[in-house]
């Protein structure tokens, strides 16, 4: 089974970590110009939008299976 944590994101500005535990931040794939887009989810909504691409989200490795 696929597990997401809710990892919250890094703000660019202060360089905290913001909602670590009630949201979900994980970059996806498509890059377009300065944006790219990201995959956002709490406990009742999931969301994939363009952001641009200096923010921190995490990154979750996939690996092919043979």
């Amino acid at each position: 089974p696929l597990k997401l944590p809710f990892t919250g994101y890094r703000d660019i500005s202060s360089g905290d970590v913001e909602n670590l535990g009630s949201l979900g931040f994980y970059w996806s794939s498509s890059v377009s110009g300065p944006n790219a887009h990201h995959i956002s989810f709490d406990s009742g909504e999931v969301n994939l939008d363009p952001v641009f691409r200096a923010s921190v989200f995490a990154v979750r490795c996939i690996k092919d299976q043979p």
